[in-house]
């Protein structure tokens, strides 16, 4: 599965998150936390990355967190009022 990739907590992956498509998934922490949306929210999937020998590694689920939808942090772009005259 293909995911975009973030690798901080800025406006950029704020808005991002909001404007996923259903199972879309959006990697914000490279390799340990992708977030996933769903009907009704999204998915946060928590992996545990376990060192096999030098430069291989096993990556398993270790935990997922379901967010139901909420718009309080959700960055609306505002346009300038406009007065008519």
């Amino acid at each position: 599965m293909n995911s975009k990739k973030y690798d901080n907590m800025g406006n950029e992956i704020n808005k991002a998150i909001y404007k996923m498509k259903l199972h879309e998934t959006i990697d914000i922490v490279t390799g340990k936390i992708e977030v996933m949306r769903v009907p009704g929210g999204w998915n946060y999937i928590y992996f545990e990355i376990n060192e096999v020998g030098y430069r291989n590694y096993n990556k398993a689920i270790s935990y997922i967190c379901f967010v139901q939808y909420n718009d309080e942090f959700e960055i609306v772009e505002k346009t300038p009022d406009v007065i008519f005259t």
